[in-house]
């Protein structure tokens, strides 16, 4: 099926080469939630000292259950890790049913896999229909992971041809946004005009972008400041055996941030102050065995990365903004 048009920009797009240090550009966007002086905190003082460690409360918004993982070694993971709730990406058939839903630290979203958006399944609608029976029911509190352009994998369709702007998914976009839910969807930064069209086709549905679509600080700044209704999560991205993704910070293969140059690379420091509201902690716990039990290195990382950010803004990414999308 053909995408929805591109909607006609109603003004130049931002240039994707990040700006020059003290310029206006990087210090604040036009109607963003940049942090000020009145939030505590001067945007002007120095970082906190090489060391510092968040040490505030945490919300993982993105790992999943289905039916290959052994509840207890996701709970002992969601335990050691001290985290305070979790969102679990449940497959359809375990919605209601595992027991790792009884947990009151567990947040359950209706996943949709790249096998369930095929052609023969848009053509009933089922998937709307069960998506909008579990948010009814209150067996889902959000939408996601829909996983439409992913690396090839195993479970794959071919060419993972599954687009952002698809008439199936818009549907599922209009029903996050009927229902006041967030919708997490994994697309890779290749595609990221599909996504342009998805958020332009509905402001009310507010979706995440997984692994902000392992893409640059500058495109995701660009995304944000077009389009207020996106958010991104930061999950997968460490060092840590079993994730390997690029990293927020250098880090050496254990996840140990460097003790030679412990700094937050500057682009992604400059853009989570100009966007404060708009990440979300994310650890990505999966199938493999080695996330789960790697999830307290992982946290350790991501106090380390956050720590060297004002105490305000690293409490909104860890915490406070998953909780505002979730209604809490």
């Amino acid at each position: 099926m053909a995408p929805a048009e591109t909607p006609t920009p109603s003004a130049p797009p931002p240039s994707l080469e990040p700006a020059p240090a003290g310029t206006e550009e990087e210090s604040a966007l036009p109607g963003e939630d940049v942090v000020t002086e009145e939030d505590g905190v001067n945007p002007a003082s120095p970082f906190p000292a090489e060391g510092a460690i968040y040490q505030g409360p945490m919300v993982d918004a993105h790992s999943h259950l289905n039916a290959r993982i052994q509840p207890e070694l996701l709970l002992t993971a969601i335990r050691e890790s001290g985290l305070e709730k979790t969102v679990l990406f449940v497959t359809p058939s375990l919605l209601g049913k595992s027991s790792v839903l009884d947990d009151d630290r567990v947040v359950p979203f209706f996943h949709v896999g790249i096998a369930l958006i095929a052609e023969e399944a848009a053509a009933d609608k089922e998937i709307v229909r069960n998506i909008e029976q579990a948010l009814e029911s209150g067996k889902a509190k959000g939408i996601g992971e829909l996983v439409m352009r992913h690396k090839r994998w195993p479970e794959s369709l071919a060419d993972d041809s599954n687009p952002a702007d698809h008439p199936l998914i818009l549907e599922i976009y209009d029903l996050a946004a009927k229902h006041g839910v967030p919708v997490t969807i994994h697309l890779r930064h290749e595609y990221s005009e599909e996504l342009e069209r998805a958020l332009a086709y509905n402001r009310e549905a507010r979706i995440i972008w997984a692994h902000y679509g392992d893409s640059s600080p500058q495109l995701v700044r660009v995304m944000m400041a077009r389009h207020p209704n996106l958010y991104a999560d930061l999950s997968a991205i460490n060092p840590i055996p079993g994730f390997r993704h690029p990293e927020l910070a250098p880090a050496d293969p254990e996840g140990n941030i460097k003790s030679d140059w412990r700094a937050l690379f500057s682009d992604w420091r400059a853009l989570f102050l100009d966007f404060p509201d708009r990440f979300v902690f994310g650890i990505d716990m999966g199938a493999r065995e080695a996330r789960y039990r790697n999830a307290p290195k992982v946290v350790e990382y991501y106090r380390k990365v956050l720590g060297q950010l004002p105490a305000p803004v690293a409490k909104r990414i860890a915490h406070d903004n998953i909780l505002v999308l979730l209604g809490h």
